[in-house]
């Protein structure tokens, strides 16, 4: 007979919606999971190797795996180059690996992930493209500088590396077509527009044309805006600066100095702004779902029926992603003081090898994972009690 486990003890419980939902403010970063990365537009989130040396390029390339299905970076974008090069700026054992090699053979670099021909225009030491054509070290591989310039290098070096994960855009659920900063959605228009017009584009879609005063944001805003414009110039909607006839336009270099005060009847470009607010995410936004922690003395059948609802259910970390990212919801909520457990449904939890339904479990709830390293003896355990119980 199969037997379907059910744990009953006074608990914290996440319920989760598919995309709206009403626990800690709204969280959108798409790399909250992943502590010390950065998010590098598209989804992605890049990390510096916590590694305690450096390595050659297949060992970080192993080392990025082993860290929870990750990868070495690679840059597509703008976006990633600088971000990379931010990253890497940071070394102390000069350049960092990224994720391309050349194939046996041949002479050009290719992304590990689909085999395509390495292109990030001007980002290249002069010196290194005709390494690469030569290839006279034998099989090469890809790294990137402190000055964020890349370079090719023999993959038996021993050196730093960037690995990157695959987090999601939150901006892909509110605002199609925009790009993540800041706990905000930015939707690049190229539309020639007065600043009025601007203005009225980005109230009817419900957004407002942006203009961060935060010193902070403003710089990485400037490249935004830049990078998803194609470096065109676009209004900015700041009201520090506007006034009766002028306005302010960025010039789209990227520049913190590239603006100039124009006539609010020219025409320039606009980037509009949504801020994601706690109305979208009262707790964590990931994967398209929004995990919200109640604390509260209930049974695992309570907490179910509490979270049930219009598109909400008690939560179900069936990705590594989601597992991870409601470890530390429950770590910043103050789990480890409550010393509590945390009710989850687990789809075909493999501990239960003779159930094939899906298994109703509590696990730890901060620091070792869902029911994975460091969990399981305590899982063995609920399970052999339930059944000494059943005999």
């Amino acid at each position: 007979m199969t037997r379907q486990l059910v744990v009953v003890l006074l608990t914290v419980f996440a319920c989760v919606k598919e995309s709206n939902a009403a626990g800690i403010s709204g969280v959108f970063n798409p790399c909250y999971f992943w502590p010390d990365s950065q998010y590098a537009g598209n989804g992605i989130c890049f990390r510096m190797n916590d590694s305690p040396e450096p390595l050659k390029f297949m060992d970080a390339q192993t080392a990025c795996v082993s860290d929870g299905g990750g990868s070495l970076a690679e840059i597509r974008t703008e976006y990633q180059r600088d971000t990379a090069g931010q990253i890497a700026a940071s070394s102390t054992l000069g350049p960092v690996w990224l994720g391309a090699i050349s194939s046996d053979g041949q002479t050009n670099l290719a992304w590990n992930s689909d085999g395509k021909t390495v292109e990030v225009p001007q980002s290249w030491r002069d010196d290194e493209r005709g390494i690469i054509q030569e290839s006279n070290y034998g099989q090469i591989c890809l790294a990137m500088g402190e000055d964020s310039l890349l370079s090719a290098s023999t993959c038996d070096r021993a050196q730093n590396f960037i690995c990157q994960k695959y987090a999601g855009n939150p901006c892909d659920v509110f605002y199609p077509g925009a790009e993540y900063l800041a706990n905000s959605c930015f939707l690049p228009v190229a539309k020639n527009l007065t600043y009025e017009e601007a203005h009225m584009y980005c109230g009817e879609i419900g957004a407002e044309l942006a203009g961060p005063s935060d010193e902070e944001v403003y710089s990485v805003w400037l490249k935004l805006g830049s990078w998803l414009l194609n470096k065109t110039p676009f209004w900015y909607g700041g009201d520090v600066y506007a006034g009766t006839l002028y306005a302010i336009q960025i010039l789209g270099s990227g520049d913190a100095h590239g603006f100039s005060k124009e006539l609010k009847s020219s025409l320039a470009q606009a980037l509009c702004e949504k801020a994601l607010t706690t109305e979208e995410c009262d707790g964590v936004f990931v994967d398209r779902r929004c995990f919200k922690l109640h604390v509260s003395d209930v049974n695992w059948e309570y907490a179910k029926a509490d979270c049930d609802g219009p598109r909400s259910y008690l939560a179900e970390p069936k990705t590594d992603l989601r597992q991870e990212v409601l470890v530390r919801y429950v770590a910043d909520t103050g789990g480890d003081a409550y010393g509590l457990m945390l009710f989850l449904v687990i789809p075909k939890l493999s501990i239960v090898s003779s159930s094939s339904h899906n298994v109703c479990l509590i696990v730890q709830g901060t620091g070792h994972g869902l029911c994975r390293t460091g969990v399981e003896a305590q899982c063995d355990a609920a399970l052999e009690s339930t059944n000494e119980a059943s005999r």
